[in-house]
C-alpha cells in the first residue's frame, strides 16, 4: 500500500520492499516530493491497496527490522493499515510476534516519515550516481559492512530504518536509545569546502561562455560576488540563471571563431595522457566521496536529531507536543522538497566535472597569469599555446631551461627527459614544463619573461607558404624546428636573410602560435629581400633567421582598456599585438583604428571576425585619407576618457609624432603611449 498518490510507486517498491519486491506500505497524505497545507495539516484519507501477499499489521520500525533478518527470502510483503489519530496500531515484527502496545498513529507516522524522506534522499543521490544495492540489502559504494542506508549493524539487528555510518569512527556523539552515533569530524572543513563547490574564474569564464575580463567588470560592479577570488556555485546559479549548462553549442561556436580569428593551431579533441586521465578520474571519485560521507553525515544527524524529538516529547507538555510536532513537519517538508533548480545545479555541476577531466587550471606565481592546459598537453605547451612567455630553452627535455616548483596541485611525467634534476629539486617539487601535465588545478612558480629577458636566438625555419594579399603586400609563413622554437613576444620583429639579402620585419604572429611565425612585407623598391619573397620564394624554402628585436610590447600588469592604432604596414606589430592581448585576457576593452595606405585594409576580413568574436573588441576601419591630422583627430576627441586609456600604435616615425600629440591634447597620459616606430 502507498498512503500517498503523489509518491511514486514503484520508487517505493524499489526502495522499501523485502527482497522478493513486492509492495509495502509508505506513510501518510504527508509523503512525497511535494506537500500542501500547513505544517500540522495532518491527512487520515484512505490508502490504496497495492497487491498485497498477506496482512499483518505492523509497526513500519518493526518491518525495517525484518527487513535486517539475515533470511530476507521468507514470506511476502507485508500490508500496513494506516488508521485515524484516535486508532490504535499494533505492531509486530517481521516473524509476528507483538513487540509493543498502543501508539499514537500520527506521531509513529511522523516520526518514520522524517527518517524515510532522509533515507530516501540518500537513496535518490546513490541512483542518480548509478549505485545499486550491495547484497542483503545494503548500499554499495563508499561504505560497506552495515554502513550505508536502510542497512544493519554488526549483531544483525534492525536500527530504525535510518542511517548507519561505518562504526570506526573516533568521534561520536551519545544517543540515549540508539546509542553511539558516528559523527564526521576529520577534514570537515575540506567536505564543507568541496560542498560549497567554489570555482576559479577562468572556469566560469568557460562554463557560462563568458570572458574573464566580462566577469571581472561584474566583479568590480558588485554584480558577481567572489570568496578568495573564486566564485560559488549558487552565486553562479544566481547570475547566470538562463545558461543552458548541457548545450555548450555556442560557446564552442565563439571558441572556433576565435581560434580562426587567431590563427591558432585548431586543438584535436585528444585526451590526456593516460597516467594523467586515470589519476584525474581518480581524483573524481575522490570528490564524489566526499560529498557522499558529507550528505551521510548530514542524513545521521537529522536522525539524531528524529531520536531526541522522540526523547522530548515522552515527558512533554501539549504545547510542547504541538511544537515538535510542527518542527517535524518543517523538516519532513523541506527534506522531501526537490529544489527549483535541482536540475540546474546538477547539469552544471556535471558540465564542471567533464571539465576537470578534460582540462586543468594553472596559475603563474608571481606574475599570476592564469590558464588551461587541455588534450595531452604540457604545463610549458600549454603555456606558450596561452601566450604566457614562460623560460624555456629546447623544450624536449634536454637543457633544463623550463624548470619551475609546483606550489600546489599534482603534476604527472608524461615525457621522459635527459636533464638531471638535484635532489634537493626534486625534494622542493622543481619539475621540468617541458615535461609534465597537471593532474588537477595546480600553482606553479616560475618566471614570465619580459622583452629584455628573451635572449636574440638564430635558427633556420622552413618556409610554409606566401601569401599575397596585393600586388603591394605580402605574409610570409615560415615554421621554427620543433627543436629550436623561437621565442618572442607580440610586437617584435625579426631579421630574415636569403641567398644574401636579408630585412628587418615585424613579427605579425602571436607568441601562442606554436612553431608558425607569420611576417607581413610591404613591396618597396629598395628592400630586395621584398623583391625575393614577391618573386620566387616557394614552400619549403628554407630562410635564416634572428630575433627577436624590440621592446614595443604589452604591458601585462595593465588592467586598461586599449586603442590600437594602426598606420598602413604598421597593421602587422599590432595584430602580434591584439591575439597577444586576445590569448592573455587581459584588457578590459580593445578598439583598433586601421589608417590603411595604398595596400589598402588587406586582412579586413580577419579584423571583422575579431570583432564577431569578442564582445569588447571593436574595430573602426579608416580609408587612405591627405588630411591626416583631421583623421587622427576625429579618433582622439572620440574617447572623452582618453586618460583611463593605453594606446599602441605602429606607422613610421612622423605618424606616430603627429598621433601622439593628438592623444596627449586629448587627455592621454604620455606614459600610456606606446610606439612601434617602422622604417619607411
Amino acid at each position: 500500500m502507498v498512503g500517498d498518490q503523489n509518491r511514486n510507486a514503484e520508487c517505493v517498491r524499489c526502495r522499501h520492499a523485502v527482497d522478493r519486491g513486492d509492495a509495502v506500505v509508505d506513510g501518510d497524505d504527508q509523503v512525497g516530493l511535494a506537500f500542501g497545507g500547513e505544517f500540522d495539516d495532518i491527512g487520515g484519507e484512505t490508502i490504496a491497496v497495492f497487491e498485497p501477499v498477506r496482512y499483518d499489521e505492523i509497526d513500519l520500525r518493526a518491518k525495517q527490522a525484518q527487513a535486517a533478518h539475515a533470511d530476507r527470502t521468507s514470506g511476502g510483503a507485508v500490508g500496513v493499515v494506516i488508521g485515524d489519530d484516535e486508532q490504535a496500531l499494533v505492531c509486530r515484527d517481521g516473524v509476528g510476534q507483538q513487540c509493543g502496545g498502543t501508539l499514537d498513529v500520527q506521531q509513529a507516522g511522523r516520526r518514520q516519515q522524517l527518517r524515510q524522506a532522509v533515507c530516501d534522499l540518500l537513496w535518490m543521490v546513490d541512483a542518480a550516481c548509478g549505485i545499486q544495492a550491495g547484497p542483503g540489502g545494503r548500499e554499495a559504494g563508499l561504505f560497506k559492512g552495515g554502513a550505508g542506508v536502510g542497512g544493519a549493524k554488526a549483531s544483525g539487528d534492525g536500527w530504525h530504518g535510518v542511517i548507519v555510518l561505518a562504526e570506526t569512527s573516533a568521534n561520536q556523539i551519545r544517543d540515549s536509545e540508539s546509542g553511539e552515533v558516528p559523527i564526521l569530524s576529520i577534514n570537515d572543513t575540506e567536505y564543507h569546502r568541496f560542498m560549497g563547490h567554489l570555482l576559479p574564474l577562468s572556469r566560469v569564464a568557460k562554463l557560462v561562455g563568458q570572458p574573464r575580463h566580462a566577469l571581472q567588470e561584474m566583479i568590480r560592479g558588485g554584480t558577481l560576488a567572489t570568496f578568495d577570488g573564486l566564485v560559488e556555485l549558487d552565486e553562479l546559479l544566481r547570475v547566470f540563471p538562463e545558461v543552458k549548462w548541457d548545450d555548450d553549442a555556442e560557446f564552442r561556436r565563439v571558441t572556433e571563431i576565435k581560434d580562426k580569428a587567431f590563427a591558432k593551431r585548431v586543438l584535436e579533441r585528444a585526451l590526456p595522457d593516460k597516467e594523467v586521465l586515470v589519476a584525474r578520474l581518480n581524483e573524481l571519485g575522490d570528490d564524489y566521496a566526499a560529498a557522499k560521507a558529507l550528505l551521510v553525515h548530514y542524513g545521521k544527524v537529522m536522525s539524531w536529531l528524529d531520536e531526541k524529538i522522540d526523547e522530548i516529547e515522552e515527558d512533554a507538555s501539549a504545547e510542547t507536543h504541538r511544537a515538535l510536532h510542527t518542527l517535524r513537519s518543517f523538516l519532513l517538508r523541506n527534506l522531501a522538497e526537490i529544489p527549483s533548480d535541482a536540475a540546474q545545479v546538477q547539469a552544471e555541476i556535471a558540465q564542471e566535472r567533464i571539465l576537470k577531466i578534460m582540462s586543468a587550471h594553472v596559475t603563474i606565481q608571481p606574475s599570476g597569469h592564469e590558464f588551461f592546459v587541455d588534450g595531452n598537453d604540457t604545463l610549458l605547451e600549454a603555456a606558450l599555446r596561452n601566450g604566457v612567455s614562460l623560460n624555456y630553452g629546447c623544450s624536449n627535455g634536454n637543457c633544463g631551461d623550463c624548470k619551475a616548483r609546483v606550489v600546489s596541485g599534482e603534476v604527472r611525467k608524461v615525457h621522459a627527459h635527459d636533464y638531471v634534476l638535484k635532489q634537493a629539486e626534486k625534494d622542493s617539487r622543481v619539475i621540468l614544463l617541458c615535461a609534465y601535465a597537471p593532474v588537477n588545478d595546480v600553482v606553479i612558480e616560475a618566471n614570465v619573461a619580459g622583452a629584455r629577458d628573451i635572449p636574440v636566438q638564430q635558427l633556420t625555419a622552413k618556409v610554409k607558404s606566401v601569401e599575397i594579399f596585393n600586388p603591394q603586400m605580402a605574409a610570409l609563413h615560415i615554421q621554427a624546428p620543433r627543436s629550436q622554437r623561437l621565442r618572442f613576444l607580440g610586437g617584435q620583429s625579426i631579421r630574415l636573410a636569403l641567398d644574401g639579402v636579408s630585412g628587418r620585419y615585424a613579427i605579425a604572429s602571436c607568441p601562442c602560435e606554436d612553431r608558425h611565425i607569420e611576417v607581413q612585407i610591404p613591396r618597396r623598391p629598395s628592400d630586395a629581400f621584398a623583391e625575393v619573397l614577391f618573386t620566387r620564394l616557394k614552400a619549403n624554402d628554407t630562410v635564416e633567421l634572428e630575433g627577436p628585436f624590440g621592446e614595443v610590447v604589452l604591458d601585462e600588469d595593465s588592467p586598461r582598456p586599449v586603442i590600437f592604432l594602426a598606420f598602413g604596414a604598421g597593421f602587422a606589430p599590432i595584430k602580434s599585438l591584439i591575439q597577444h592581448a586576445m590569448s592573455l585576457e587581459l584588457a578590459e576593452s580593445m578598439d583598433l583604428h586601421w589608417l590603411a595606405d595604398e595596400a589598402g585594409h588587406y586582412q579586413d576580413n580577419l579584423c571583422r571576425a575579431w570583432a564577431d568574436a569578442l564582445d569588447n573588441f571593436s574595430y573602426v576601419p579608416h580609408a587612405p585619407s591627405a588630411d591626416l591630422n583631421a583623421t587622427l583627430k576625429s579618433i582622439a576627441v572620440d574617447y572623452p576618457d582618453l586618460h583611463r586609456f593605453d594606446v599602441y600604435a605602429a606607422g613610421t616615425a612622423a605618424q606616430l609624432e603627429r598621433a601622439r600629440e593628438h592623444f596627449v591634447r586629448e587627455g592621454m597620459h604620455g606614459s600610456r603611449w606606446f610606439a612601434n616606430a617602422l622604417s619607411g
